[in-house]
């Protein structure tokens, strides 16, 4: 007998029949590959893998991986309570996440097409939270780094974080870290995110404390492109007319503000 001709599932034809109402599909092995509209965050189109169907048997669909994938190729990963939080936010939308493979429970062949739509829609979300539980994870990593580099560049002085100050407006105003060289020379550091909130919140205590005219107070903003900043938010930034330093010139940047230098960007 020609291999070809062997139908391990019989009933594929009929799936795939009540699937291309929908969705272009098409057979890769013994499973159905289907097509989706649906994005991941990436901009990639979710592509939903049907498996099972032998006989009377229920199918399972999974994004085959491509949830995490994506998460992946941005250059994120996750940590094990970050990866526990994803797996909450599946098993709400009624999904497992295993081995980093999003499925659903098996279901019976005529309620294919439905688990087809529930998994896409579902491997947009989790792939969303997963995105942002990775970003939150790396923003946690630049604030670290910010803070041993402070230690290490200042070497003896006083690195404190979440530092309070009274700015022009007599406002006490939290700055992410006060650097305490000496009782006549601090520097005040903030490390913002590109959210529209974290600009505008850095923009207006930086500005508020640049206009205490403070004696010895030096001020920086700092951050990380590897968060995708768009040039717009950083303009916004600059607004606060403090330098503004890439975290690849880290040292540079933050020696500079540290003495009477006059606001620079350093990219």
């Amino acid at each position: 007998m020609i291999m070809d001709e062997i139908d391990t599932f019989p009933r594929h034809g009929k799936l795939q029949e009540l699937l291309a109402r929908r969705n272009p599909c098409r057979r890769l092995g013994d499973a159905i590959l289907v097509s989706t509209d649906v994005l991941l965050p990436n901009g990639s189109k979710v592509v939903v893998v049907v498996e099972g169907g032998a006989t009377g048997t229920r199918v399972t669909v999974s994004d085959a991986g491509a949830a995490l994938i994506a998460l992946a190729e941005a250059g994120l990963a996750l940590n094990e309570a970050a990866y526990a939080s994803v797996k909450r936010v599946a098993r709400s939308l009624g999904l497992a996440l295993e081995t980093g493979v999003l499925r659903s429970e098996p279901v019976p062949p005529e309620e294919v097409s439905y688990a087809v739509v529930v998994l896409a829609n579902g491997a947009r979300e989790v792939a969303q939270a997963a995105f942002e539980a990775g970003a939150r994870q790396e923003r946690r990593r630049f604030r670290e780094r910010v803070e041993q580099e402070l230690a290490r560049i200042f070497g003896d002085a006083i690195v404190q974080k979440s530092a309070r100050l009274r700015g022009a407006s007599e406002d006490s105003l939290r700055f992410d870290y006060l650097v305490t060289m000496s009782p006549h020379r601090r520097l005040v550091v903030d490390a913002p995110v590109p959210d529209g909130s974290s600009i505008a919140a850095v923009v207006l205590r930086q500005t508020d404390m640049r206009a205490a005219r403070v004696p010895g107070l030096h001020q920086a903003i700092v951050y990380d492109e590897g968060d995708h900043w768009r040039s717009t938010s950083l303009a916004q930034l600059q607004l606060a007319q403090v330098p503004l330093v890439n975290a690849r010139s880290l040292e540079q940047g933050l020696l500079a503000a540290s003495r009477d230098e006059p606001p620079l960007v350093l990219g």
